[in-house]
């Protein structure tokens, strides 16, 4: 789910899309455990690190797009867009004619981050046409999301729904639908997601930003728990505000790609 860094630990990036797995069967076992040993340290937050045992695990797999798309997601989450655009460049390269959808989606996303908003839709727009998994559609809606495709984003993470139920899903689905101005819907579907039994701060708290993007700021004071810092609280109020008077889309996303940077 999409969520301020600063509000939640975040699952796997800044931008929660779904976690990418990247053990492909055809890897070798030496590369199978130091993929393994990459993704332990991912998981524990220490990118450095990570970064560089997954640098070793593509000289062992150096045809294995899913670490390249890695490589690319660390680089990005730390906000260096020309070595990740590189990354996912090289993993496209390997299968031209059948790029994998992640690394299209990761292209498009820096692409549209350094400012080259044209180049970026276009990357997604490819990458719609050969995602074929939930984590993937989720991953395409998160960008698109992000670059101010809020139709088309609330298409991926419609479609990403269809083959796997997910709360986070679900709700960075109505986060697309409040930024297109679907407030009723985008409200609608968190009153049913906060009921869930899973459901956890972060939904809550994407909840509030909802209902403030709606102008409904006494009600989303109301969803957040007590225990929240004042400060969160005012950043989750301040970036709706922020996004509410926005009337562009990309700006809007833009806008939003910037709380969430915390």
């Amino acid at each position: 789910m999409i969520m301020p860094r600063r509000l939640v630990i975040p699952v796997c990036s800044a931008l929660l899309a779904a976690c990418t797995q990247t053990q492909p069967p055809s890897a070798t076992p030496e590369a199978q455990s130091v993929i393994g040993i990459a993704q332990d340290i991912e998981r524990k937050g220490d990118d450095v690190t990570a970064l560089a045992v997954y640098m070793r695990a593509s000289e062992l797999a150096p045809d294995d797009p899913g670490v390249l798309v890695k490589i690319g997601d660390l680089h990005a989450r730390n906000r260096r867009y020309t070595a990740a655009g590189a990354a996912y460049q090289k993993a496209i390269s390997l299968s031209p004619q059948k790029p994998a959808a992640d690394a299209l989606i990761g292209l498009g996303n820096v692409q549209v981050a350094s400012g080259d908003v044209a180049a970026g839709t276009a990357s997604l727009d490819r990458a719609a046409e050969v995602a074929r998994t939930a984590s993937q559609y989720n991953r395409l809606g998160v960008a698109q999301t992000q670059a101010g495709l809020f139709d088309k984003a609330i298409l991926s993470y419609r479609k990403a729904l269809e083959s796997r139920e997910d709360i986070d899903t679900g709700t960075n689905l109505a986060l697309a639908m409040a930024l297109a101005g679907r407030h009723d819907e985008a409200i609608e579907l968190m009153e049913r997601i906060v009921k869930a039994p899973t459901v956890q701060t972060r939904h809550k708290a994407n909840y509030a930003l909802i209902l403030a993007v709606a102008g409904k700021e006494d009600a989303a004071r109301g969803v957040l728990p007590e225990s929240m810092p004042k400060s969160d609280v005012q950043a989750v109020l301040s970036g709706a505000r922020n996004i509410r008077g926005t009337a562009d889309a990309s700006q809007r996303g833009k806008a939003l790609s910037v709380l969430f940077a915390g």
